[in-house]
């Protein structure tokens, strides 16, 4: 399994919330009645945020751990990654940009019951996930018939175990 499988999912669902509130906080200040709740000195609760948006980047090295196992291969195995990762970050960022948006632009008060979106955030993203997944591997799928793509697989063998990884669990 390519390193790449494990550190970019990793990367962009630790750092999502933190680049959604600091591209806020840059745009539109610091929030006039309150900082958030987030940010009162808790580190539990930014470790939970953190953990919480972690959930289907996770999923994802999992689906690529098990995909890697298989002879999906090449064009089809990266499509199938990167229709993961950008569904599931898209929808993740979207999601933050949501919740937080109105505590910063209108400096709004919000309700104490507003943070319970970030409880639903990962499911949902994991639906969205399953999507992109799917349409990479059929994009994948179709594109691995395409002419360039099909030269010299006559004559190559099948993957051979281990063959391509860079990184293996």
């Amino acid at each position: 399994m390519k390193r790449r499988y494990i550190y970019l999912p990793l990367l962009a669902g630790a750092l999502t919330p933190w680049l959604v509130i600091h591209v806020l906080e840059v745009n539109f200040g610091t929030p006039r009645f309150h900082k958030p709740y987030i940010f009162i000195d808790d580190p539990q609760a930014i470790l939970f945020l953190t953990a919480l948006a972690e959930i289907p980047f996770v999923v994802l090295i999992a689906v690529m751990l098990g995909i890697s196992k298989t002879k999906v291969g090449g064009v089809q195995r990266e499509l199938t990654f990167w229709g993961g990762l950008i569904s599931a970050w898209g929808l993740t960022a979207y999601a933050h940009w949501d919740v937080w948006y109105p505590i910063y632009s209108t400096w709004a008060r919000m309700g104490s019951t507003f943070v319970v979106v970030f409880l639903f955030i990962p499911f949902y993203a994991l639906f969205f996930l399953v999507i992109g997944l799917a349409v990479g591997y059929l994009i994948g799928w179709g594109i691995s018939f395409l002419p360039p793509f099909q030269e010299g697989k006559k004559n190559k063998p099948a993957r051979e175990e281990g063959e391509d990884d860079k990184f293996s669990l």
